[in-house]
């Protein structure tokens, strides 16, 4: 028998998953930071309401790449799974604010979208770049009714204690987008 999950379920409570709406925020910088990046910067811009999320740190390998997207897998090393607890469910909780997720690192861009969960179906669009990019970057899709907002607001409480720094930046025009 192989375990099978009802995603019609399931999409609703993913968001219980995590104690706050900035949950998402927190556990993809924490992957920063442990993938040894020296800086975090994060740039929302409202009028397309994109989020991306840039770091110099070392960038996904094969093994990296199966984990993110592998449920309650997790592809650090044993140090920091005892110490850190990390949940494993990094892919998915990209979904709770965004209709959409890029994810580039090295020459591999994989794009997802929460449509996935409602085809019942995971799979996500593997794209080889010419260009590398060195860290990793996430370009989130957010969606309508998500209070961004809010959790930018938040974003000293949320950094409070990170070994690195993280910066934020607010734009009010069109930048360009992985959503373009």
């Amino acid at each position: 028998m192989k375990l099978s999950i009802n995603f019609d379920a399931f999409k609703p409570l993913l968001k219980d998953f995590f104690s706050s709406p900035s949950s998402f925020l927190k556990e993809a910088c924490q992957n920063s930071e442990r993938a040894g990046a020296s800086k975090i910067d994060i740039t929302y811009d409202r009028s397309s309401r994109s989020l991306l999320i840039e770091d110099d740190g070392k960038g996904f390998d094969d093994k990296s790449w199966k984990a993110f997207f592998d449920i309650c897998t997790s592809g650090w090393d044993q140090d920091v799974v005892s110490k850190q607890k990390p949940f494993g469910i990094g892919a998915l909780s990209l979904l709770v604010p965004s209709e959409s997720v890029v994810v580039w690192s090295h020459n591999v861009m994989e794009e997802y979208s929460d449509q996935l969960l409602t085809d019942n179906e995971f799979e996500t669009t593997r794209i080889y770049t010419d260009e590398p990019y060195h860290g990793t970057m996430i370009g989130l899709k957010i969606k309508e009714g998500f209070d961004i907002h809010c959790v930018l607001k938040e974003i000293n409480i949320i950094f409070k204690g990170f070994t690195i720094p993280v910066f934020l930046m607010v734009v009010n025009y069109r930048a360009p987008t992985p959503f373009q």
